[in-house]
């Protein structure tokens, strides 16, 4: 799809299931919210590489792996 001016994505208290695409990297995201959901697999922390994100949340799924050292 053609969503590049798409800066929020609020997906939060959603029950989604499976991971996160990995084409997620095609938006400049500023905000994305994923918390309280039921993710899984590792977060793609190397595809979001948004000079733009000033908020990021993916609390309460069933991620596992270590965050990336380019997060914070």
């Amino acid at each position: 799809g053609q969503m590049r001016q798409l800066t929020q994505v609020y997906l939060h208290f959603n029950q989604l299931t499976g991971t996160v695409p990995t084409t997620i990297s095609a938006l400049q995201l500023e905000l994305l919210s994923l918390d309280h959901n039921r993710l899984t697999g590792t977060f793609p922390f190397d595809r979001i590489q948004s000079r733009n994100l000033v908020w990021l949340s993916f609390a309460n799924n069933e991620f596992f792996g270590t965050i990336a050292s380019t997060i914070g």
